[in-house]
């Protein structure tokens, strides 16, 4: 969904809002809660606000206020479970250790994911190169081609030159 969120953000930059519209209507899903709408209504604030549509920005700047209060009070919750889970010493070091372990998962995904673009680029490149020498390879048989036809062309024209010669010497006799 955040994918659609940014896609958004770079239409509305690039003003193409009817686009933009689009995308961040698309951020929606059911069961969102307040804190994942947020960015959707204050996109599509920020659209309705360059096309100048008082009713839309009226009410979008309504849901996003709404959204965003929601978001801070859940801030705030979250803020005060920080502050009791700091006194629950083994709770948190167990979190600590999960979210290590998740850091990791995602950095070896991250590391499987570059290495597989990599190995991806490489290949295109190997198969342009490839294409590249076969298309030449291919424009220089051309060539000696046409140059070997030019060749016998040139020697076709020399031997009727030569019969028309040895029927005409042969008419005279």
């Amino acid at each position: 969904r955040q994918y659609f969120y940014y896609k958004g953000r770079c239409c509305l930059l690039l003003n193409q809002l009817d686009s933009a519209e689009h995308y961040f209507r698309k951020v929606y899903h059911p069961g969102m809660s307040a804190i994942e709408m947020n960015p959707m209504y204050k996109g599509l604030l920020n659209v309705f606000v360059q096309k100048n549509i008082t009713d839309s920005i009226a009410k979008y700047s309504i849901l996003y206020c709404e959204a965003n209060d929601s978001s801070l009070v859940a801030k705030d919750q979250l803020l005060i479970a920080q502050l009791t889970a700091s006194y629950n010493y083994s709770r948190h070091r167990d979190k600590a250790s999960m979210e290590h372990q998740k850091a990791m998962r995602e950095k070896q995904k991250n590391t499987v994911l570059y290495f597989v673009l990599i190995l991806t680029l490489l290949l295109f490149f190997i198969v342009v190169l490839g294409m590249r020498r076969r298309k030449k390879m291919l424009h220089i048989k051309y060539l000696y081609k046409t140059e070997r036809l030019e060749q016998v062309m040139g020697q076709l024209t020399t031997m009727r030159k030569q019969k028309e010669e040895y029927e005409s010497l042969l008419r005279r006799s």
